[in-house]
């Protein structure tokens, strides 16, 4: 961001230019003022909220996390054997346990979303008025979805870890300019994916991750950026299943 590289000088030019500094008998590098640092602005967020491309979510930013309940009943020996009947397999950690829950919530035997989520993600996304991005933790869960949308020839796109730099930036694009109704993205859509509040009002988490942090960043995409935001015409909703 402060261009090391670039014609503009990097990190030095940046000192010299927005802070107060004196002289450094030990080094190259200026020291900076510790009680009044910089020149033009009264601290670093303000700074970086001042340059070109870059975009900040406040702290303060208030929302709120919809709740759809959706009744995805899971087989009984599963939950008390550990038996998964899918692929008739054990299941032993409490990781594989959660994933193992959710694979069979949420996709059905031939590899389509269940059909009840499916339903309600209908019903969710026939109210929205922007294209819309959905979440899914799981990369299978994304695909499963993909392969629901297809098969019922709804125009979408899938954002997932297996996508080079190139790939995924094409598709952001063209969710930018709205010729993506639906962006399906796994974490990977949580980062340098920026500009996408400009376009979706409604961010769907399917597939909720336990990463407050990871979910967090997936929030700020669809937040308005500044220091004062309306966050009103936002909608987040999670399916619970």
């Amino acid at each position: 961001m402060l261009d090391p590289h670039g014609t503009k000088g990097g990190y030095i030019h940046f000192l010299v230019t927005n802070c107060n500094t004196q002289p450094n008998p030990f080094g190259m590098e200026p020291l900076v003022d510790e009680d009044d640092p910089f020149l033009f602005f009264d601290s670093a967020e303000n700074f970086l909220r001042s340059l070109p491309g870059v975009y900040h979510v406040p702290d303060n930013v208030e929302y709120t996390i919809q709740e759809i309940e959706v009744d995805a009943p899971l087989p009984g020996e599963l939950a008390t054997y550990g038996y998964e009947r899918r692929n008739h397999r054990m299941v032993a950690s409490a990781m594989e346990m959660r994933h193992t829950e959710v694979q069979l919530k949420l996709i059905t035997a031939d590899g389509f979303l269940n059909e009840d989520v499916f339903e309600e993600l209908v019903q969710l996304t026939g109210r929205a008025t922007t294209p819309v991005i959905i979440f899914a933790n799981h990369q299978t869960v994304a695909a499963a979805l993909s392969m629901s949308l297809f098969a019922n020839d709804v125009q979408h796109a899938l954002v997932d870890g297996t996508l080079s730099t190139k790939t995924k930036a094409k598709i952001i694009e063209a969710f930018r300019r709205r010729q993506v109704e639906y962006l399906i993205g796994t974490a990977s859509l949580a980062t340098g994916t920026d500009g996408l509040d400009k376009v979706s009002d409604m961010l769907i988490i399917l597939d909720d991750t336990d990463d407050a942090a990871l979910r967090r960043q997936l929030i700020g995409r669809i937040m308005p950026r500044g220091a004062d935001v309306d966050a009103s015409a936002k909608e987040v909703i999670r399916i619970n299943v």
